[in-house]
């Protein structure tokens, strides 16, 4: 209580870091928001997704709580220069490809919809999903940063 927001804040932020890098020895707070850990890892790369260039956007729904798996997007432009919208998500999750396609209709409707996923999410549930949209989204393999 006695520190500024600000200072609180760094302090926080110093003491994720020093948990959630590749190759990290296991931690509980890499169980906490693995989605934007994944954003995190295409937005530093952003060819990892097909991308040229990624920014930070927001969810037509946001989570709830800290512990709550939830998606994170971005938007920017793909390799050949068109838009793109990026969700990134962590296991089986059937509300993924409804709120993915919300979130690109809310940012760019024309854009091409990139789901990353780590490879054993792949659900066939989710590849069906997204096959099922009008301007169908494109899965692709995202390695996660975690063990």
């Amino acid at each position: 209580p006695d520190e500024s927001p600000e200072v609180a804040l760094a302090r926080t932020i110093d003491q994720v870091r020093a948990h959630r890098f590749p190759g990290a020895p296991v931690h509980p707070i890499q169980l906490l928001a693995r989605p934007r850990w994944l954003r995190a890892t295409a937005i530093e790369d952003p060819a990892s997704v097909g991308a040229r260039r990624l920014e930070p956007v927001d969810m037509t729904t946001e989570a709830q709580g800290l512990k709550d798996v939830h998606p994170a997007a971005a938007c920017g432009v793909d390799l050949d220069g068109g838009p793109m919208v990026l969700v990134c998500s962590t296991g089986v999750d059937l509300s993924l490809v409804p709120l993915a396609a919300d979130t690109r209709a809310l940012h760019d409707p024309g854009a091409r919809l990139v789901l990353a996923l780590p490879g054993r999410d792949h659900h066939a549930a989710t590849v069906a999903l997204a096959r099922l949209l009008r301007e169908p989204a494109e899965l692709v393999d995202l390695a996660p940063g975690w063990g």
